[in-house]
């Protein structure tokens, strides 16, 4: 796991039920095509992810960025080579709960 994100776990779930599968592989560390592979595999057989965890942040403002743009390519690929598999990718987010402040009061 990666340093500095040792706070989050990252589960597989089921897209049709939402119940996570088991603890997600760390692809973002994965050669290219192992990465491409990894994930198609993923979305033609409805995984999707959840990242679960906490993260202390001490100034204001500050920022927690979950972002793809580091992978974007693989977007693309899945776009003009897989078209059936592109169409099952999703970006959309929800937080179960988001707090600021002390939550142990």
């Amino acid at each position: 796991q990666r340093k500095e994100m040792e706070q989050f776990s990252f589960l597989d779930i089921n897209r049709a039920t939402n119940d996570a599968i088991g603890e997600a592989p760390l692809v973002m560390d994965l050669a290219s095509q192992e990465k491409y592979d990894t994930i198609k595999e993923q979305l033609e057989s409805g995984q999707g992810c959840r990242v679960q965890g906490q993260h202390d942040m001490y100034q204001v403002p500050s920022k927690l960025i979950f972002a793809t743009d580091r992978d974007l390519w693989i977007i693309n690929k899945l776009k003009t080579e897989e078209p059936e598999t592109y169409n099952k990718f999703s970006l959309e987010h929800y937080f179960e709960q988001l707090s600021f402040g002390d939550i142990s009061q």
